[in-house]
Formats: C-alpha cells, structure tokens, sequence
C-alpha cells in the first residue's frame, strides 16, 4: 500500500489541473475518456439527480465528481493520494473526499450508492475478483456500476499489467498494477459477479489520435 500511495502522489504532482471550463464554457464537465471535449458525458450514470448517493472510484482531483454534485446527487470520492485529495479540496471545497484504497473503504461502506463509477481510476488498479463483489454488494438494487481505462495495449496482453509513473525528479521509477481485458471478457466477469445489463464497448478515439476508450456499464438486479 506504501509503494502505491507514494506512487499515485508521484503521479498526480507531475500532472496538470482541469481547464478552468471546457470547449462550451461550462465550468464542470463529464468526460470518460483522457482526449477533451470528446465521447459521452454523464448521461452514463443514469439517473444522478438529487436523493441520489454517488460514489467515485479514485477521483483524482474531483473535475467529474464536481460535475455529478452540480446535478444534484450527493457525491462524494476517494482516492490513494493525499496531493489529489488536497487538489480537489482546494478546487471544490463542498465536495466530500478521502484519502482511502477501494477495498478498504467499500468493505464498510457509510450508506448504499445509486451509482459508484471510475474514470481511469480504482476499478482499472484494483482486482476486480476483490473489487466486484464490494461494488455489487454497495449498490442499491438497480444501482449502476460503470467505468473507463485503456483497451489492452497489444492483443492477448491481458490480465495484471505493470504501469510505471513517470518520476518527477531523476530516480528509481514506482510501478502500479493495472487490470487490462478485451470487452467480451470484462462483460463475461461482470455477468459472473452477478451484475446485468452489462454493456462494455470501445469508443473511437477523435481523428488525430490512436488510443480508444473502454467504457463498461452494470447495474445491480432488482429483487
């Protein structure tokens, strides 16, 4: 957990901020995917109105859980980093956030979520033979599960992989451990984990650009 912490802080003091607003001038925004301005928004989620309990799965700075709060749902994220934290903090003071891994926090959750998601974040760095049964079971029933990473790298290159952040300063580069799998398999785990309506796709990357996005969406069943 050391390694990890210390590595996702490396990673986040190297990363810049979100723009102030995007493309159409709103100043909180949705984006699933790492090219601005690009793929769907937060229509994903479902219904994320007020009465709503959101959850976010490593939430960086908080540029997407801000947008959701915006809509009325009560949001709130975690993340491992204490930099990404104390940047959405500083940025979105109304927001709730801790510094805490997805295992750990979901095996006690406070309340049951309407919705918990990941952008790039927790549900791509953690297990999911771990992480799966923790969503399922923090869901309301009927509750939504979705969430984005990178599609496999090369063919057949699936299942733990190593991801090295970049370090800041010159010195031994952390490595994470990142969960890669085609769409065909992420629908055959979700459906094994008991979720339905599983829906996992790639979305083209805009002209210019070579990498696409996974985006994957389950719900809980109801009774």
């Amino acid at each position: 957990m050391r390694h990890d912490v210390e590595a996702w802080d490396q990673w986040a003091a190297d990363r810049p901020g979100r723009r102030g607003t995007n493309a159409a001038g709103e100043t909180t925004w949705f984006n699933w995917t790492v090219h601005p301005d690009h793929g769907p928004g937060a229509e994903v989620l479902g219904d994320v109105g007020p009465g709503t309990h959101v959850l976010e799965l490593g939430c960086g700075s908080g540029g997407n859980l801000a947008h959701v709060a915006m809509l009325g749902a009560h949001a709130s994220g975690i993340d491992l980093s204490r930099l990404q934290v104390q940047a959405a903090q500083d940025r979105y003071p109304r927001l709730t956030v801790h510094m805490a891994d997805a295992l750990g926090f979901l095996a006690a959750p406070p309340a049951p979520y309407h919705v918990l998601y990941s952008v790039y974040g927790a549900s791509w760095f953690t297990d999911p033979d771990d992480l799966l049964p923790l969503v399922l079971a923090s869901l309301v029933p009927g509750g939504r599960y979705a969430f984005s990473q990178n599609p496999p790298a090369l063919p057949g290159c699936v299942g733990p992989q190593a991801t090295q952040m970049k370090p800041p300063t010159p010195g031994e580069p952390l490595y994470v451990k990142r969960w890669d799998y085609e769409p065909d398999e992420w629908e055959s785990r979700l459906k094994g984990a008991g979720f339905v309506d599983v829906r996992a796709r790639i979305i083209d990357p805009p002209p210019g650009r070579r990498t696409g996005t996974l985006l994957v969406t389950a719900d809980k069943p109801q009774p």
